[in-house]
């Protein structure tokens, strides 16, 4: 029996922040906009009601039942590829992250953050 992949959604807890494409787009996080996402016929369905300049806030965009279903689907773990490689529970160690910044002169680490 295999094991149901689970996602904890991150822009619906807060940790990850909302993002806007180029093209005037809300979307739930700056990782939904690669290729495989954004061409998903089910995320097709939220980029249609997700252009900025068509809504007087960014709530109405919420508000949508777009966006309250796709909110529902990500807490039933159903989500485009986006989310599962960014929200998806237990991952490896070498789907992690990690961003170090270095100092040249003193080979020393001065920050390390590991997403």
């Amino acid at each position: 029996m295999t094991k149901k992949t689970e996602l904890d959604p991150q822009c619906i807890n807060g940790t990850i922040a909302y993002a806007v494409t180029n093209r005037g787009h809300l979307i739930p996080c700056c990782r939904c906009d690669d290729p495989q996402t954004m061409n998903d016929s089910e995320f097709q369905k939220l980029l249609s009601v997700s252009k900025i300049s068509d809504y007087n806030s960014i709530n109405e965009i919420l508000q949508t039942k777009e966006w309250i279903e796709f909110e529902e689907n990500l807490k039933n773990n159903k989500g485009p590829h986006a989310c599962f490689h960014t929200c998806r529970k237990n991952k490896e160690e070498k789907d992690t992250q990690v961003l170090k910044i270095i100092d040249p002169e003193k080979n020393k680490i001065l920050h390390k953050n590991s997403r």
